[in-house]
């Protein structure tokens, strides 16, 4: 029982953090831990929603992908790109499909 009352809580502690820390923190996550992240708090999910962490979990190449699309793509955040990059993608002219995970 003692053990319990010793025991950080570790969301507070988080919370205590700037900002650019959390969020550098959560660009060496996965996806799904961020998504887990932002149900913390509105100030988490600001941060798990940032592009900073997002664009870490595209391919390095995003840019050459987006350009090659068959149908253009209109998003607004880094995290709204690579969700609809996971789904299949027509690129070079309908030949070929790619999606990333």
């Amino acid at each position: 029982m003692l053990e319990n009352f010793y025991r950080p809580n570790y969301i507070e502690t988080m919370e205590f953090l700037p900002n650019d820390c959390l969020t550098h923190i959560l660009s060496f996550t996965c996806p799904q831990e961020v998504c887990k992240f932002s149900l913390i708090s509105s100030n988490m999910h600001s941060m798990a929603d940032s592009d900073f962490v997002w664009e870490n979990f595209l391919p390095l190449h995003y840019q050459d992908i987006v350009s090659r699309l068959v149908e253009s793509l209109s998003f607004s955040s880094k995290k709204e790109l690579f969700l609809t990059l996971c789904k299949p993608q027509l690129i070079d002219d309908g030949t070929k499909v790619i999606s990333i995970s």
